[in-house]
């Protein structure tokens, strides 16, 4: 698999919540090019995906998504510790063709 296009970081604001435009702007990228979420602060994958659920099904579902890096950021360093989200790797086992519900 090829590297994302750009890696986005999300952090939560001061008041505990999410970035919500950045999410969507960025999901919304993400049909022209890979986009890779880098998940600080606790934010979880189920989060974003609640998140992005009613823009989700306003588009067609062969577009490629956001991935997610849940991160791990000891002592501040924001590049520290980030790993594929499993989520990310199930959701993109999921079939999004007719041709694909059958297959193994």
């Amino acid at each position: 698999m090829s590297s994302p296009f750009a890696h986005i970081d999300i952090h939560r604001l001061a008041d505990g919540r999410l970035p919500e435009a950045t999410i969507k702007t960025a999901y919304k990228a993400s049909r022209r090019a890979k986009i890779a979420l880098r998940l600080f602060d606790d934010v979880s994958p189920a989060e974003i995906d609640r998140l992005l659920d009613p823009l989700v099904a306003q588009c067609r579902l062969d577009i490629p998504g956001l991935v997610y890096l849940v991160c791990a950021a000891p002592d501040g360093d924001t590049g520290a510790g980030c790993t594929p989200a499993f989520d990310a790797i199930e959701r993109m086992a999921r079939a999004t063709r007719l041709d694909e519900t059958n297959a193994a």
